[in-house]
């Protein structure tokens, strides 16, 4: 099992470069896009930021604090708005992570989704850093829904895993090209999908 509680190197010295940070970690997210955790290491990485490796190792405990910090710089800021009704508030979450699975960003997540059986430790850190923000969002859309009455209070299923788990799903079919990648008009069509299971019926916006 791989070992993740290495924090990321504190650097002595010159002050940090962010375009050389942004560079390493923008080459890391694409090598573990490619390669997975078992081709990911600062070789690799190094490699296609075109830096030498001592740079990744002043600023890097280990390869899992530089994926951590990859997941975090490469995922889009989430602002929680009251959009006044949970559809909106919904369909614009839903929008931000389709649009975020796109590309490297989105393979490298498929990955971490496929690694996680083997490296629960590696998933668990990642997910505490990306996810978890994700899904307060989507609580507090839900404890305001209840306040407005659009949804029972004792509604308990997970609208995380049933949105988000559709939209990593049709991420992962167009990355082999089974599927499209999802546009405004799916992701309203899956939240609508989402509001009827919770017995709110097509009629509610």
């Amino acid at each position: 099992m791989t070992s993740v509680t290495s924090p990321t190197r504190r650097r002595i010295g010159r002050p940090e470069s962010p375009e050389l940070r942004g560079n390493v970690l923008r080459a890391a997210i694409d090598a573990y896009a490619e390669k997975g955790w078992s081709g990911f290491n600062f070789d690799v990485v190094a490699t296609r930021a075109g830096v030498g490796r001592p740079a990744l190792y002043r600023r890097w405990a280990d390869r899992t604090a530089l994926l951590v910090d990859a997941f975090k710089e490469l995922t889009p800021s989430l602002v929680d708005e009251d959009l006044g009704s949970l559809r909106q508030e919904l369909v614009r979450l839903g929008v931000d992570y389709a649009t975020m699975m796109r590309g490297s960003r989105g393979l490298a997540g498929t990955r971490l989704m496929a690694d996680a059986h083997f490296h629960p430790d590696l998933f668990a850190r990642v997910s505490a850093e990306v996810s978890e923000r994700r899904e307060d969002l989507v609580q507090r859309s839900v404890e305001r829904a209840r306040a407005r009455g659009e949804i029972a209070d004792d509604c308990t299923r997970d609208i995380t895993l049933l949105l988000f788990g559709a939209l990593w799903e049709r991420s992962a079919l167009a990355a082999t090209g089974r599927a499209m990648h999802a546009e405004r008009p799916d992701v309203e069509h899956l939240v609508d999908v989402v509001l009827r299971g919770l017995g709110q019926g097509p009629d509610v916006v």
